[in-house]
């Protein structure tokens, strides 16, 4: 979905977990950004909550949130609440 959206000249912003402190908190290429938080499923919760607020304050230009994960529901949803945003949950998995 990444690479398709980045074909199109679209701008993604990816926010994730940071479980492994190998890999750096930030990364950006071109018109690609991931941000990692939270080393895991509670803290993510908390820290995309307030990551997210200032990626979205940031960038006033996001149109949409996306989220595959019960984890990220959470947040997303409230985030969405907060800016105004459409927020779509992806279910891969019922336990």
């Amino acid at each position: 979905m990444i690479s398709r959206l980045l074909a199109k000249g679209y701008t993604v912003s990816v926010l994730t977990s940071h479980f492994d402190s190998e890999v750096p908190a930030q990364e950006s290429k071109e018109n690609f950004h991931i941000y990692r938080v939270g080393k895991n499923r509670i803290s993510f919760m908390f820290w995309a909550l307030i990551k997210g607020k200032k990626i979205l304050k940031k960038n006033k230009d996001i149109s949409l949130i996306h989220t595959s994960t019960y984890g990220g529901a959470i947040p997303a949803s409230l985030l969405g609440k907060m800016f105004h945003k459409r927020v779509i949950l992806t279910v891969h998995e019922i336990f």
